[in-house]
């Protein structure tokens, strides 16, 4: 769980909640899980690289020393698995780096919820203690509320777009999404 400060003051004095209104949809990320799971799959892209360099190795052996009818039916299919595991090889390179990019992301928000609450939440604490300043610790919170929003707002688009460019990534190769997993 990450560690987030006390937005208590700045939730009291703003009317909209404050930031920690906000807290749901940051509370549950890990950027650095994210980029975990990452570099787990970079490294599978970069083994399944290393297999197709062997078996391209391979293929061209076969084909110097293998000749008729059959050896160009396993040739082509050979040349064709060879080329779908390449297909296959960039698409978990293209999602690993999409998963790289919204890791740090989610990462982002959280960063700017700690900046802001840390450096606010005692100034609107501070002026909700006089009846006078009351009036400017709202108005902080609400536009410090209102900034946090906004900021993740503009994070939750990117990873929207992000969660649409991974949804183009097939299985199949058919441009089609491939079946939607829990991992």
């Amino acid at each position: 769980m990450i560690e987030l400060p006390s937005s208590n003051a700045m939730d009291a004095a703003d009317p909209a909640g404050g930031p920690g209104a906000l807290l749901p949809s940051i509370l549950t990320g890990s950027g650095e899980r994210i980029a975990r799971h990452a570099n787990a799959l970079f490294g599978t892209a970069a083994r399944l690289s290393d297999l197709y360099d062997e078996f391209g190795v391979g293929k061209q052996r076969l084909d110097t020393q293998w000749s008729g009818r059959t050896a160009e039916q396993a040739g082509a299919q050979l040349a064709d698995s060879l080329a779908e595991l390449h297909r296959i090889t960039g698409e978990i390179e293209h999602g690993a780096a999409l998963l790289t990019v919204a890791g740090t992301l989610v990462t982002a928000a959280q960063d700017a919820y700690r900046q802001v609450v840390a450096e606010t939440n005692p100034v609107v604490a501070e002026l909700l203690a006089g009846p006078v300043s009351r009036p400017a610790a709202v108005t902080l919170a609400e536009l410090a509320g209102n900034a946090l929003a906004a900021h993740f707002g503009a994070l939750q688009g990117l990873l929207t777009t992000i969660e649409a460019d991974a949804a183009g990534l097939s299985r199949d190769g058919s441009g089609e999404a491939g079946d939607e997993r829990g991992d």
